[in-house]
């Protein structure tokens, strides 16, 4: 088996800019989250906002069926705050969970 580097493919060039953007690839943050399971329901979304108390935007595509949630789309430097909703079998979505806040370090 033969591992290929960008520099192999690209030369100096290519080693170049790897060399220069290793450190933004070594500090992906991520985000992960749990919560207890609601009584009677089928899924939850997943809500984030950059301000305490709101306004929140939902960041799951579709409704997630576990209680668990990965956010890997943070941004160094930046404070979240996460809310989660409960629906049940007849689409009826909960009010807010109690808010959480993640503090994503800086570079």
């Amino acid at each position: 088996m033969r591992i290929l580097f960008v520099g192999d493919i690209f030369g100096r060039p290519g080693r170049t800019i790897v060399q220069e953007r290793l450190h933004e690839l070594q500090k992906q943050h991520t985000v992960d989250l749990t919560w207890k399971a609601s009584s009677g329901a089928v899924g939850y979304n997943l809500y984030r906002g950059t301000v305490s108390g709101g306004p929140y935007t939902m960041i799951n595509s579709s409704l997630d069926s576990t209680t668990a949630y990965i956010d890997s789309t943070v941004v160094s430097g930046q404070t979240y705050y996460y809310v989660t909703t409960a629906v049940d079998a007849n689409s009826n979505e909960s009010g807010y969970s109690n808010q959480s806040t993640a503090v994503i370090p800086s570079p």
